[in-house]
């Protein structure tokens, strides 16, 4: 019975891919019980180093595809799955060795829909700190809806829980195709609203590597902004709907939505500042004005550094005046303090 399969969404990443998976291959499966998918998104460079791996190792499957981005690189490899979970890897990351195979017990033994667990943010040659091993199910089996609510801090990424593949199939869910922003946060919030049997293990499964050249790092953002903020407006309205057209959500779970609009309105007009012009920060805001999200609202901003970024936001001749000044600055001033 094939138990797990690993899906990669992978693009140029020769001299990270090897680590990933060398700890996948080290987490207490036979070889036959899990497999690894890795997607290949017509990568530039040299695949040769991967492509041996697959020739080396049976459960390794080399997959390639016409440029499409990770949401229908991860959609590909859901579609040729065959295990009972699904797990969504980044291709420079790397996951804890000796952890998957009791996460998927305890997920099969307790038939749950999804089980979250825990990721660690680590900087690139950054010792792992002291980590935790609890595979013991402690707390209560919920709906998706309820235990993203008790968790308003969650991650979203796809890498922080494994997922039965036959609720997927029978719910007809994907990553949107074509959203390379917030296409991890929508999807966790389809699944939820669906999931009949979700919980916890308190273990460190995933590495969060700071990569500076990762797309979702200050170059990718600088180059792709853009496209990042207008993936955010397509979250922000997919979501509205979501709550307009569902009549099953919670209230709690509507909140929590609702939460997350706030929180990319605000990371729309922050982005707009650092890395593009007055004329593109004035229509973000009328566009947020325009869906009833600007000024923008507290949301779950806690910190009085946001707050007061969010006052001055609020002041739009005063923000845009900011704006104006902060783009005459000398580029390693705007970057390194803001």
């Amino acid at each position: 019975m094939m138990k797990l399969s690993v899906v990669i969404a992978y693009y140029n990443a020769e001299i990270y891919i090897t680590e990933l998976l060398d700890s996948l291959l080290d987490q207490g499966f036979a070889d036959d019980e899990y497999e690894i998918i890795v997607v290949d998104d017509e990568s530039t460079h040299d695949v040769s180093v991967l492509k041996r791996y697959c020739e080396k190792y049976g459960n390794i499957h080399y997959v390639w595809q016409k440029n499409a981005r990770q949401s229908a690189a991860r959609n590909k490899g859901f579609s040729i799955a065959q295990g009972e979970y699904l797990y969504v890897c980044d291709n420079d990351d790397k996951v804890n060795r000796q952890v998957l195979k009791r996460i998927y017990e305890v997920a099969h033994q307790n038939s749950l829909d999804i089980l979250f667990f825990n990721r660690l943010t680590l900087s690139e040659n950054e010792p792992i700190p002291p980590i935790h091993l609890d595979f013991e199910l402690k707390h209560a089996i919920v709906t998706g809806q309820k235990y993203i609510s008790q968790h308003p801090d969650m991650s979203t990424g796809p890498w922080h829980y494994i997922v039965r593949r036959d609720f997927i199939i029978e719910n007809h869910f994907q990553f949107p195709n074509g959203i390379i922003i917030c296409e991890d946060v929508n999807f966790l919030v389809d699944i939820c609203s669906k999931a009949k049997r979700t919980s916890y293990l308190n273990v460190d499964v995933y590495y969060w590597m700071q990569r500076p050249r990762s797309i979702s790092h200050e170059a990718g953002k600088k180059k792709n902004t853009e496209k990042f903020l207008n993936d955010m407006l397509w979250y922000i309205n997919e979501k509205r709907e979501m709550i307009s057209q569902r009549d099953d959500l919670d209230s709690s779970y509507v909140e929590w939505i609702q939460c997350s609009i706030i929180h990319h309105s605000f990371r729309i007009l922050l982005a707009a500042f650092r890395f593009l012009p007055i004329n593109n920060n004035l229509s973000y805001i009328a566009s947020l004005k325009n869906l009833g999200l600007y000024p923008i609202k507290k949301g779950r901003i806690t910190s009085h550094k946001l707050h007061l970024i969010r006052f001055f936001m609020n002041q739009k001749c005063l923000w845009i005046s900011l704006c104006a000044i902060f783009h005459i600055l000398p580029l390693r001033i705007r970057y390194r303090y803001f």
